[in-house]
C-alpha cells in the first residue's frame, strides 16, 4: 500500500487536544475518519486527500452540484405539475 502524504495534511485527519490552563495544546496523534481509528500525525495511508482543496474549491464545487441537483428535481416537478393541468384542462374540456 503507497503512502500518499502525511496524515496532519489529510482533510480526513481530525487532531486531538488536551486541555491546558487556559488554552488547548494540540496532540501529535488524531482521529482518521475514513478508517475510523486513532493514527499519528505523521503516519499516511493510500486515501490520503489534500487538506488545502477542501477549504473552498470543494464547498464551491458541492454547492454546485447541489445547485444542480436541486435544478433537475424543480425541472422534474414542474413537468409533473404541467402534465396534471393538462389532464385536469381536458377533463374539463369533455364535460
Amino acid at each position: 500500500m503507497e503512502k500518499k502524504g502525511k496524515c496532519y495534511r489529510c482533510r480526513e485527519y481530525k487532531v486531538y487536544y488536551t486541555k491546558g490552563y487556559c488554552n488547548f495544546i494540540r496532540q501529535n496523534v488524531g482521529y482518521c475518519t475514513l478508517q475510523r481509528l486513532p493514527v499519528d500525525a505523521n503516519d499516511g495511508c493510500a486515501d490520503w486527500k489534500n487538506k488545502i482543496n477542501s477549504r473552498g474549491v470543494l464547498r464551491v464545487a458541492d454547492g454546485l452540484r447541489t445547485l444542480q441537483e436541486t435544478e433537475e428535481s424543480i425541472a422534474g416537478l414542474r413537468q409533473i405539475f404541467q402534465e396534471i393541468l393538462e389532464a385536469e384542462k381536458e377533463r374539463t374540456d369533455k364535460k
